[in-house]
Order: structure tokens, then C-alpha cells, then sequence
């Protein structure tokens, strides 16, 4: 009785019938077995690449409240996980009269790992990022942790120069570099006021007539300079470490996109309202994730075709209305101010 009541029996068979067992027996014993009520349908998830096999049981609910674990014949046998997507199988089980389902989700995989570069003062001290950014075979992008193979120790630090640090991405092949850049103190030279008052105030130093110096600016991540009337952006190419600068509201020609090309680690950049004819300096900014471009005289915004880690893009106000440039990753703009 007990082995009954805890196992899914598809049959009895009482050999010898009446002849050996009393009826009132075989009709306890047809009561006593527990049959398949329900089964549980299967979600599943996997890397892109990673193999999967099909399970040989499911889990399935009796009448008698128990569960058991019973063979099941699916409609296929073979799985590919080669390819990013949803599948679904069906599978069956003896003596019960519905449906298994198996719903395998295959994520997409790692393909792509960044390279990262960074800026220190002589004698400063720096720790290499736990995490990398991974792009995934649907073009989306992760946060991974990376193993390095060394770190930077005293006697870089203390010394001028630029060094390399290999990193693996954990659970995968792929293999990242980080430029680490130890550069002695010195002056930022300004030509445009306007942008040196920006920075002063961003680093608490409006009231001094000090220069600002490297190691001043290499602290900041993010420069908020909108609205100060400015032309020209000589020294802005000393802040390497920024990740997200505000240019809006400003007298910006193309040709200041040549000095903000050079900070590759930026993710955020706004140059709504400026006097911007060409963005053929953005092409390879690959970073970005926000980029506004409104109200300029752009005439073709061919440079931005590959910017696809872009989420938020602002493109209206221009001399093009041309915004097919941006249709390989239009689906997964949250913002937006055009259609396509």
C-alpha cells in the first residue's frame, strides 16, 4: 500500500483473477492506484551555444496528492541552442491524456568584450574594474565580471607611462585589455573662458584664480557645461575619464567633435543646440547609450549607423530628416523624438 501511494501506476494485472484474489481485494487494489491528474510544464534557460538535453522525466501530480517523476516521449530529440530565441517541444506520457510542455528559452551569448582605458596622476592610487561591458550576439549588452591576470602594483603607479592589464570575462573565452595611463601632474590650458568657468565650477574652484590641473579634472566623470556660450574646446581632451558631458545650448561647430571624439569612455553626450553642420567625429563612439543631436544644421546622420548601444537619440531641428541611419537599432530606443 505504501509503494502505491507513491508512484504513478499505469497498470495492475491480479494474475490468477477471482481465481486467487477475492473481488473485494482486486477493487481495493484498483482503488489504491494512483494515477497521473497532472504534469508539470518545463521552463528553461541557456546560453546561446550551450548544450541542452532534453529531460527523460518530468513531474507529474497524482489523485492521491504525490508526486513522481515519469518517463516522457518528446516530439523531438535533438536540440540546437546555435541560435538565440524562444522553442517549445511537446512531450507525452503513458496513461496520461494530456500535454507536456517544455518552453527553452536560449539567451543570447557573449561575442564581444570592451576594451577600457584610464587616466591617473603619478604616485595616485587605482583598482581595476571588477566588471566589463559584454555585447551579446543580439547586439544587447551585459555587465560581466572579469578576471585579471595582474594588477597594477607601486612601482607603476610611481612611474610615468602607459600599461596594459589582460583580463579574462568570467565563464567565457573572451579576452579584455585595459590602458592604464600614469601621467604627471600639470596646468589645463583653456582657450575659451566660457568652458574654463564650466569646469571651475564643476570642481569648486570659481572663486580661485589657480589653474586647473590634471589631477583635478581626471576625478570627474561627468562635465555639466550647458548653456555657457561656448566655441572652443582645447583642454577638454585632458578629461579621459569622463562618461557623460553636457554641451547643450552652446556655439559648438563640427570641428570641436574632433576633441570630444577622443574621450573614449564617454556614454552620455549632449550637443542640442549648437552650430553643428557634420558629425562625421562621432562615427566611432561606439559607447554612447545617449546622444542628442536636436537643433543643429546636420545634414546627414550616416555617422551615427553604428552607435548601436544607443537607448535614447534626439535627432529633430536638423537639415536632414533622413533618420534611417538609425534603423538598425530603433526597436530598442526607450527615447526618441522621430519616427521611422
Amino acid at each position: 500500500v505504501n509503494y502505491f501511494s507513491k508512484n504513478a501506476i499505469g497498470e495492475i494485472i491480479a494474475l490468477g483473477g477471482s481465481g486467487i484474489f477475492a473481488d473485494t481485494t482486486i477493487s481495493r487494489l484498483a482503488d489504491l492506484i494512483p494515477y497521473i491528474s497532472a504534469v508539470e510544464d518545463i521552463r528553461v534557460k541557456v546560453k546561446e551555444n550551450q548544450r541542452f538535453d532534453l529531460p527523460k522525466t518530468v513531474q507529474a501530480k497524482t489523485n492521491k496528492g504525490t508526486l513522481a517523476y515519469v518517463p516522457v516521449d518528446w516530439n523531438l530529440t535533438n536540440v540546437s541552442t546555435s541560435k538565440a530565441g524562444t522553442y517549445y517541444f511537446t512531450g507525452n506520457v503513458k496513461n496520461y491524456g494530456g500535454t507536456v510542455h517544455l518552453e527553452l528559452i536560449v539567451e543570447p551569448g557573449p561575442v564581444k568584450v570592451d576594451t577600457l582605458r584610464a587616466e591617473v596622476i603619478q604616485g595616485a592610487f587605482y583598482t581595476l574594474p571588477d566588471k566589463v561591458i559584454v555585447t551579446m550576439s543580439d547586439n544587447t549588452t551585459e555587465e560581466m565580471s572579469v578576471t585579471w591576470s595582474t594588477t597594477p602594483n607601486v612601482s607603476i603607479l610611481n612611474k610615468i607611462g602607459t600599461y596594459t592589464f589582460r583580463g579574462t570575462v568570467d565563464g567565457t573565452t573572451l579576452t579584455t585589455t585595459l590602458s592604464l595611463k600614469v601621467s604627471q601632474d600639470k596646468a589645463i590650458e583653456f582657450k575659451d573662458r566660457n568652458l574654463e568657468w564650466a569646469v571651475r565650477f564643476m570642481i569648486g574652484k570659481n572663486a580661485s584664480t589657480q589653474p586647473i590641473y590634471l589631477s583635478e579634472v581626471l576625478q570627474l566623470t561627468h562635465l555639466n557645461a550647458n548653456g555657457y556660450g561656448i566655441k572652443d574646446l582645447t583642454g577638454l581632451e585632458s578629461f579621459s575619464n569622463l562618461t557623460s558631458l553636457d554641451l547643450g545650448n552652446n556655439f559648438l561647430e563640427t570641428r570641436a567633435l574632433n576633441t570630444i571624439q577622443r574621450l573614449s569612455n564617454l556614454e552620455y553626450l549632449n550637443l542640442r543646440n549648437n552650430n553643428l553642420e557634420q558629425i562625421t567625429p562621432l562615427r566611432n563612439m561606439t559607447t554612447l547609450t545617449y546622444l542628442n543631436l536636436s537643433l543643429n544644421q546636420i545634414k546627414d546622420f550616416s555617422p551615427i549607423r553604428n552607435l548601436i548601444r544607443l537607448k535614447s537619440l534626439y535627432l529633430m531641428s536638423n537639415e536632414t530628416q533622413d533618420f534611417s541611419p538609425a534603423r538598425l537599432y530603433y526597436h530598442q530606443l526607450i527615447d526618441k523624438d522621430f519616427t521611422l
